[in-house]
């Protein structure tokens, strides 16, 4: 069977279709209805709507972090498409199979089934197929393979734009968002998480439904961009939505992010008070990634409270592990610390190498421009406008001629010290590594020719 379930005659498959479609409003009103309908449904032979009642609990235990149920169903859903061939089933199935498998860490074979239904010959309903295109891209960035994720998921965002798809709209950009981050690409993030909260907040009139992990995005890259002071007053705004939430429906990682931007404001014991409850929330073990994103702000509250050595140690810690090294902007945040804890204890020549270092997260997964001028296109996005003087351009100049500083200190009748010192303002203002990459910014940018 080929064709849009949704377009079914049996009222069963209509009612089962709708609770998989809307998993992400009334996500445990879904669950329990799914679960009732599959328990009366067991014993009969009406397989099609059985399965995606079924496949409806297994994509909501998916969410819920439950891998081994969501497996467990999904593969029991799979089992009654399979008896009545039902094509459609099957493939949007063996899509979401692929998540528990990623994030246990069998990226391979996640991988494998998130792309297979994209060969299948199913034409799918836009919903469905912005759904597998969004797995696809969990499991590209898993596997940091983010230039073919932010395809997948610019691929998503048409498809919600073209469909008008509110519920979905806000999901999409803020999985854009995400992988920005985790490319070090922090003002464009900045840029695609704004646009997501205000969809949250146009989406859902009703605060108590409103997700709160978007605005946890935008508090969290306000503080990679050292905004803290803004993103202390979008925490204050968390912590009154958070006063009418079960704190068991709210993600782990949520509070952490509530942690650091508190330790960073100078409020260390709420700070504290807010790692406890990430702590302390059921649902299994926590992952080593967010073990580790903890220990990172566990390393904070050590500098905040006045023991830079001990942060250091710490952190040199945890940077140091091999096995499962840490990623992303938490690597990012660990560097930040470092460098200001060394600071604290005057050394500067390892607070200047923490600060390149942090800098340097992500730049080995730089995007294309092509893939960034069409998030910046579909966000519209403007490249921030940059300002040289006069004699920052001079130096860019001669420096793109292949000449040294103490050549560009002759030509310009200043000393060479005070060439790099030109060079560490340019640097920071086209967020460059090395004049290299400088040279080729001011040049893409038409500052100089």
């Amino acid at each position: 069977m080929l064709t849009d379930p949704r377009n079914s005659n049996d009222p069963l498959v209509q009612t089962a279709m709708a609770l998989w479609d809307h998993t992400r409003s009334n996500r445990d009103e879904a669950y329990s209805k799914a679960w009732q309908i599959r328990e009366e449904l067991r014993p009969s032979n009406r397989h099609q709507a059985y399965g995606w009642v079924t496949a409806t609990c297994g994509r909501i235990a998916a969410y819920r972090n439950q891998f081994d149920l969501s497996e467990a169903l999904l593969t029991e859903a799979f089992g009654r498409f399979f008896l009545i061939d039902d094509l459609y089933g099957k493939a949007l199935t063996t899509s979401h199979m692929a998540i528990p498998q990623a994030m246990r860490g069998n990226l391979g074979r996640g991988l494998h089934l998130a792309l297979e239904p994209f060969h299948s010959g199913v034409e799918f309903a836009s919903h469905d197929l912005s759904l597998m295109h969004s797995i696809a891209a969990i499991c590209y960035g898993e596997q940091e393979e983010f230039s073919a994720a932010i395809f997948h998921l610019t691929n998503e965002y048409e498809i919600v734009k073209k469909s008008e798809n509110k519920d979905r709209a806000p999901i999409t950009t803020a999985n854009i968002g995400v992988l920005l981050m985790r490319v070090g690409e922090f003002e464009l993030a900045h840029a695609v998480f704004s646009e997501t909260w205000k969809l949250e907040q146009a989406r859902c009139t009703d605060p108590r439904q409103i997700d709160l992990t978007f605005l946890s995005n935008l508090i969290d890259v306000n503080c990679n961009l050292d905004k803290v002071k803004e993103a202390a007053e979008q925490a204050e705004l968390l912590m009154v939505y958070l006063e009418s939430r079960n704190h068991v429906e709210i993600p782990r990682t949520l509070f952490d992010v509530l942690a650091e931007v508190l330790a960073r404001s100078g409020r260390v014991e709420l700070a504290k008070h807010f790692l406890d409850v990430a702590r302390a929330m059921p649902g299994g073990k926590l992952s080593v990634t967010h073990g580790k994103q903890i220990a990172c702000t566990e390393a904070l509250l050590l500098e905040m409270t006045g023991h830079p050595d001990l942060a250091i140690v710490a952190l040199r810690e945890l940077l140091a592990d091999s096995e499962t090294p840490l990623l992303g902007w938490s690597r990012r945040s660990a560097c930040a610390t470092l460098s200001r804890c060394y600071a604290k204890l005057g050394d500067k020549k390892n607070s200047e190498l923490w600060a390149k270092s942090r800098m340097e997260v992500g730049r080995q997964n730089l995007l294309s421009e092509m893939l960034l001028g069409q998030i910046r296109a579909n966000f519209r996005v403007e490249e921030p406008a940059v300002e040289l003087t006069a004699q920052e351009l001079n130096c860019l100049r001669l420096s793109a001629s292949g000449q040294m500083s103490s050549d560009i200190g002759q030509k310009l009748g200043i000393k060479p010290r005070t060439v790099n010192f030109h060079f560490s303002k340019i640097l920071r203002k086209l967020n460059a590594i090395n004049r290299q990459e400088a040279i080729a910014k001011a040049v893409s940018a038409n500052l100089i020719r």
